[in-house]
């Protein structure tokens, strides 16, 4: 599953969310998603086995929304600049199963920052204006 960051990864296991940590000869090093969190987790050598070390101090993930919130930032990003962030967000969560578990509220800035990510700058002067306008 697609992490906050860009590029970055979170794996699943047993709906709780994990981060890579750290890799260290060989040894792959993985923490709980949330930063006050104590579980953590270790692979070695590529291994499918992997080991679990402390438990969770949270409630398990909610995978639906999580995914949800992931293909609304895309969505906005994708559509038509004049669609609006509500519009997108209306369409997507009524026919996601975990449509009545978000509000407006909880994806509104992300969405609109996704949004925000596909229309170019604006210039800070006439002559900024026309390199902008010239490619440059």
């Amino acid at each position: 599953m697609e992490g906050q960051r860009k590029g970055s990864v979170l794996y699943l296991h047993n709906d709780y969310l994990y981060r890579r940590d750290k890799e260290r000869n060989g040894i792959k090093a993985f923490r709980c998603r949330r930063e006050s969190c104590p579980a953590r987790a270790r692979q070695k050598n590529g291994e499918d086995v992997v080991n679990f070390f402390s438990s969770h101090n949270h409630g398990m993930e909610d995978i639906g929304v999580l995914k949800l919130k992931t293909e609304l930032k895309k969505a906005a990003f994708d559509a038509d600049a004049r669609m609006s962030t509500k519009t997108v967000f209306d369409n997507l969560t009524g026919v996601h199963e975990a449509g009545s578990r978000i509000s407006y509220a909880e994806v509104e800035k992300s969405m609109y920052d996704a949004k925000r990510r596909k229309v170019p700058r604006y210039p800070s002067s006439m002559e900024d204006a026309a390199q902008l306008l010239q490619g440059e």
